[in-house]
């Protein structure tokens, strides 16, 4: 988990309507915007980890354990479950709601990419690091809602 430690800034990434589109997510065109280019922030939380994501004026946080399904409300205030997990030097998220979403973490030097897949439609995100480190965060089991999927 250690290379996906720190803050991460939007870069470049495939169009995320036709993800957005097959999730059934019906997101105003500048709240999809404001998300597509959030700034996430990984981080030690306790004995687990945390993801605060800030996307336009509003912010998302959420604390978990690697392997323990919890449930919780999505960027764009649906309630799903999620599943966090690592599989070799991929980090791993699921989502299971009215659709599965599958999302892939890769990092390569400074370069976070995040494959994101519903049914078979892939978008692939990526990421500049903008800030290190493994220090803890705040907040609860939940996340704000507004914006949405991604």
């Amino acid at each position: 988990m250690d290379a996906f430690l720190g803050t991460w800034k939007f870069k470049d990434g495939d169009d995320i309507d036709a993800l957005v589109q097959r999730m059934g997510v019906k997101i105003p065109k500048n709240q999809l915007d404001e998300i597509c280019n959030c700034i996430p922030t990984v981080a030690r939380d306790g004995d687990g980890y945390s993801i605060h994501v800030e996307f336009g004026p509003k912010t998302w946080h959420i604390k978990f354990k690697l392997g323990q399904e919890f449930d919780t409300t999505s960027l764009d205030g649906r309630q799903v479950k999620l599943l966090f997990s690592m599989d070799g030097k991929v980090f791993k998220i699921r989502e299971t709601g009215d659709k599965v979403v599958n999302d892939e973490w890769t990092v390569e030097g400074n370069i976070l990419s995040v494959a994101m897949k519903v049914d078979d439609v892939t978008c692939v995100r990526r990421f500049i690091k903008v800030g290190g480190g493994s220090g803890g965060g705040g907040g609860g089991d939940g996340g704000g809602g507004g914006g949405g999927g991604g």
